[in-house]
């Protein structure tokens, strides 16, 4: 029986999988599972490395955070960058928080793109206001028009 798991277990097992992928792939291939103990001795047996699920969602993280804080410095909404990396908004958001911590994004940058945003919104009914008003979103507007690395931002 041994020889039969581990000579299926050397077919099945693909570089890049986890223990638990060989394990699944074992199972689907034979029609029953083994303990996560068994496969892992038959693997070091076989002489194969299985990658840790650990360091794979490290990995993926770090890549996500790569592309939120690209994103975000290019002015890409919180929204928009959850639905192109298919990902929750609130994993975004806490992505976000912690570049800001780490020193890797602007603090005031998040909330910048916010307000031009609304501003930008506001722009049609801008101009059925009175010169006051006018004069009010304008200089809003130039309040936060300049980036976080002081680059003008053109009013809408």
């Amino acid at each position: 029986m041994r020889a039969l798991r581990r000579q299926t277990l050397a077919k099945v097992f693909r570089s890049g999988m986890t223990a638990i992928e060989a394990s699944q792939a074992l199972a689907m291939e034979l029609g029953y599972s083994f303990t996560g103990t068994t496969i892992h001795s038959d693997l070091k047996a076989l002489g194969l490395t299985p990658v840790s699920g650990t360091e794979r969602v490290r990995a993926m993280t770090k890549a996500r955070r790569l592309e939120v804080q690209k994103g975000v410095l290019a002015g890409e909404s919180v929204q928009s960058l959850a639905e192109r990396l298919k990902a929750p908004v609130h994993t975004i958001k806490s992505d976000c928080r912690l570049l800001v911590e780490a020193g890797d994004l602007p603090a005031d940058m998040l909330a910048r793109s916010r307000v031009q945003r609304s501003l930008s919104a506001m722009r049609a009914d801008v101009a059925r206001l009175g010169p006051e008003a006018r004069t009010a979103y304008e200089a809003l507007w130039e309040a936060v028009a300049d980036d976080a690395y002081g680059r003008p931002v053109s009013a809408p």
